[in-house]
């Protein structure tokens, strides 16, 4: 009996390499492989906040991640790097919580005009001793800053700060989307922002 290979388990590298490279059967075996991760996530993420949707609506969001994925010859999937750590299907799941979140969020204030909004809490703890550099910025320069910063950092800190320092999530949401304790969100949120400091810092 000869295995269709598009049905065969393939590595993570294999499979970023295939779907950079434009190669069709592999993002469909990618698509394949991790589609039940994605529905999971989408289902659990809806669960904690306690709110329902169409099972069109997750199909759709389903297929949003996948494109968001591919989209612009794959510029989001090129993103994923694999640091400390982080498997591709970690990635993918806090992927899948972001936009589900901002999904959700749109959706309860789809009305309401669309600010960036930079906490206090972020700013407080960017700024180095002395003079509130970063407070004194405008909101468009902490923001520019903020988000360029953030690109440089690993999946996981940058799902935690802008879901809570700037989507304003609670902690606890947060270490339910991410899968860890919320004994242990807070010291993952101060080693994120001391991460996003550093960057920031070397961006001056």
């Amino acid at each position: 009996m000869v295995m269709d290979p598009s049905l065969t388990p393939r590595s993570d590298d294999d499979l970023l390499y295939g779907c950079l490279n434009g190669d069709r059967c592999c993002r469909e075996t990618f698509v394949r492989q991790f589609s039940n991760l994605v529905f999971s996530t989408i289902q659990h993420v809806v669960k904690i906040k306690n709110t329902h949707l169409s099972r069109q609506s997750v199909e759709d969001l389903h297929q949003t991640v996948f494109l968001q994925l591919f989209d612009n010859e794959s510029r989001k999937l090129k993103q994923f790097k694999g640091n400390n750590g982080c498997s591709l299907a970690s990635w993918i799941r806090m992927l899948t919580g972001r936009i589900v979140i901002d999904h959700l969020r749109r959706g309860m204030d789809a009305l309401a005009p669309r600010h960036h909004v930079v906490t206090l809490e972020l700013v407080s703890e960017l700024n180095e001793p002395g003079p509130s550099a970063v407070e004194q910025m405008t909101i468009a320069e902490q923001w520019n800053l903020i988000t360029s910063g953030l690109k440089q950092l690993k999946a996981r800190d940058q799902l935690v700060i802008r879901m809570h320092c700037l989507d304003g999530q609670s902690l606890r949401t947060v270490a339910q989307v991410i899968g860890v304790s919320e004994k242990n969100i807070h010291s993952i949120k101060h080693r994120a922002i001391r991460r996003l400091k550093s960057v920031i810092t070397d961006q001056k």
